[in-house]
């Protein structure tokens, strides 16, 4: 059985090499459960539909999905992220409708999780996607793209003492990229870093 694990907390952050978004879920703990990265220009429209903040030149899509479901009587019950698919995490929505008729719609979990906590709703992780996210480097959700310069140079400029301060599961996916692309200088840097925290 696919257990759902179900989250009690979030925070939208920033990864301190590579500066990209993501929303880091947490359980009663306080314990991360999942990171679901986010593009730079939904982050705003994130926090508009959290806290509905006016802005005459938009309207956050998110907020009248909400109005129009409570339009026809509709409510969330729960959001679960059920799936990760190169990369993309994607979620099930549930709702149920004053007659008591249960509907369930897709949507990428980033947008997902805005819905939930401007409902407000429970969200639930599916711990085959926490599963997948953690061990399957083929669906392993990559901080690092081969072909972003920006984030591969402050890899390349960092000391042998900075590079210790990343977690192991990072310098080791660093490595398999700086293989990929031929640059064995970096491959060894990062070795040499690994080896060092072992």
């Amino acid at each position: 059985m696919d257990k759902e694990i179900q989250v009690y907390g979030y925070e939208v952050t920033c990864h301190e090499v590579t500066m990209k978004r993501f929303i880091k879920l947490t359980d009663k703990e306080d314990k991360t459960i999942l990171n679901v990265p986010m593009e730079m220009f939904a982050v705003r429209t994130f926090f508009r539909c959290l806290y509905e903040a006016n802005d005459p030149k938009s309207f956050p899509a998110h907020k009248m999905f909400i109005d129009v479901i409570k339009l026809f009587d509709g409510k969330f019950t729960k959001i679960v992220i059920d799936e990760l698919h190169e990369g993309v995490f994607l979620a099930t929505l549930h709702l149920v409708k004053k007659n008591g008729r249960e509907i369930t719609a897709r949507a990428e979990a980033d947008d997902a999780l805005a819905l939930a906590f401007r409902a407000p709703c429970d969200v639930y992780i599916k711990e085959s996607v926490i599963d997948t996210a953690n061990n399957d480097p083929r669906h392993r959700v990559k901080w690092y793209d081969p072909e972003d310069e920006n984030a591969l140079s402050t890899v390349r400029a960092a000391t042998h003492e900075e590079l210790r301060l990343y977690p192991s599961d990072e310098l080791t996916q660093l490595m398999e990229i700086a293989s990929n692309i031929e640059d064995y200088d970096l491959a060894a840097k990062l070795k040499k870093a690994l080896q060092s925290k072992l």
